[in-house]
């Protein structure tokens, strides 16, 4: 089984050792600039994350199945790994290890497309991530960006998990979606134990460490609680991360892997004491839309998701008044905080409904009465890290669609719209055709994780919603067979 096709018959051994000479020297060229940009006082971490790309791209060309998925196993850990440096080494935000996943994308990238000549473009979804893409690095040098710097930051955070997709459209195969989905659901349930150690029995020494020196906002409105976020630098990424490990777990079973449900009772409990109601709300519509799409007849599947979108808009009054005696039952802080906001969805003293969707919508606006973009690092973490005091969270909206209106201007947040439509049909079609259980777990992660797919900061979330979009694009096109 490989992951990596073969190139061209015929072409020469020695243009490919060039090539990965060419790639490693690139990596390692990245890294030593890292240390550079750092001003040499964070050393220890960029000879690091050199030493794990060097390490990376050697797995690749050794076996690349395992070396691709080590690397998304690197990126599910990469944030608790810089926590347990901080003993030993200290502490920067502008870490050279972030740079690890980056750089191994373009690697394979520029294998692709520029020593094997594929073609970058050839389908309808291809050609919209190419424009989106495309804006993001020209976005890099508008002069609304606060400095350069956070611009070209802006593609790192953006622009880079989208190579992801370039990747898995070449080059990942069935067999081997099937293995990243088993390391999503395995990562999944670890990250979720994690995560509930930190909820029961208290960060351990390198997370406290880590929040007190970021002062990171993890608490979550009108509560005291801390918000887990398990390995990663995020409460918001822990959470969508763990939603999608449910998701695998569900359509997995669905797809007659009954014994895939077994991580649910570690995943459930994490991801209902998140602190995160988007992604609950999020993850409970994935899993029902999987189990429409698995029970009815395709022609049926309108009907049947318009009835229980429907029966939802009846029914959920009828339990606001059980959530609220839930919340006011149960000692448990943050099951309390979750059912109180799925309670009263409209209180803005116990839910952020209104708040969020105030903000999505300022940010449609800005993009429509500011039509070229406020910068590819007006939103997100570039902002933050690289912005300077007061902006660091200023511009973004949290949600995908409305910060891609805000960074990349009116044309942008158009073709990003386009992009999630083409992307959400070519699935539907994929399942349509296909009826398996990869096929069917795609569309749950995508649902899980909408409003995120351009989430810069998201280390290892939004690369993987790259990868699923690259292998979406892979299947919908009818001359190629990945299965």
């Amino acid at each position: 089984m490989e992951f990596l096709s073969q190139t061209t018959a015929g072409a020469p051994r020695q243009s490919q050792r060039d090539a990965a000479w060419a790639a490693l020297f690139a990596t390692l060229a990245a890294g030593a600039s890292a240390v550079v940009i750092t001003g040499g006082t964070n050393a220890v971490r960029g000879l690091l994350a050199i030493g794990v790309a060097a390490l990376l791209l050697a797995m690749i060309d050794r076996d690349p199945v395992k070396g691709v998925l080590a690397t998304f196993a690197f990126l599910t850990m990469l944030g608790l790994t810089r926590r347990l440096l901080i003993p030993a080494v200290g502490w920067t935000s502008n870490d050279p290890l972030v740079l690890v996943g980056p750089a191994i994308a373009a690697t394979l990238v520029v294998r692709q497309f520029v020593v094997e000549r594929r073609a970058l473009a050839p389908d309808q979804l291809s050609g919209l991530v190419c424009a989106v893409f495309a804006l993001v690095v020209l976005e890099a040098f508008n002069p609304r960006n606060s400095s350069i710097v956070v611009g070209l930051a802006g593609i790192i955070f953006l622009g880079a998990p989208m190579l992801w997709f370039f990747v898995a459209r070449e080059q990942l195969r069935a067999d081997a979606v099937a293995k990243l989905l088993w390391l999503v659901l395995g990562a999944a349930t670890c990250v979720a134990a994690y995560g509930l150690v930190q909820a029961w029995s208290g960060l351990p020494s390198w997370d406290a460490q880590w929040l007190n020196l970021v002062q990171y906002n993890t608490v979550s409105n009108n509560s005291g609680m801390v918000a887990t976020f398990g390995s990663f630098a995020s409460s918001a990424e822990f959470s969508v991360y763990v939603g999608a490990g449910v998701v695998v777990a569900v359509g997995m079973a669905l797809s007659g892997r009954p014994i895939a449900l077994a991580p649910l009772l570690v995943l459930l409990p994490a991801l209902f004491q998140s602190s995160n109601r988007t992604a609950v709300v999020l993850t409970i519509a994935a899993i029902g839309t999987m189990a429409v799409l698995r029970s009815v007849p395709a022609r049926a599947i309108p009907v049947a998701l318009a009835m229980i979108l429907v029966a939802t808009v009846f029914v959920a009054p009828a339990f606001s008044a059980l959530f609220q005696a839930g919340a006011r039952s149960t000692s448990n802080e943050r099951l309390s905080y979750q059912l109180s906001g799925f309670g009263q969805p409209i209180d803005g003293e116990r839910s952020t409904v209104a708040l969020h969707w105030s903000m999505f919508t300022d940010g449609i606006r800005r993009g429509i009465s500011d039509p070229f973009g406020a910068g590819s690092g007006s939103s997100g973490r570039a902002s933050a890290l690289f912005g300077g005091e007061g902006s660091s969270r200023a511009a973004s909206t949290e949600v995908d669609i409305s910060n891609a209106f805000v960074a990349l201007g009116l044309v942008g947040g158009l073709l990003y719209l386009a992009l999630i439509f083409t992307a959400f049909r070519d699935a539907a079609r994929n399942f349509v055709r296909r009826r398996d259980g990869p096929s069917l777990v795609i569309i749950g992660l995508l649902m899980a994780t909408a409003g995120g797919w351009l989430s810069g900061g998201h280390y290892a979330t939004a690369p993987l919603v790259w990868l699923i979009l690259g292998v979406t694009a892979a299947w919908a096109r009818p001359n190629r067979s990945f299965s």
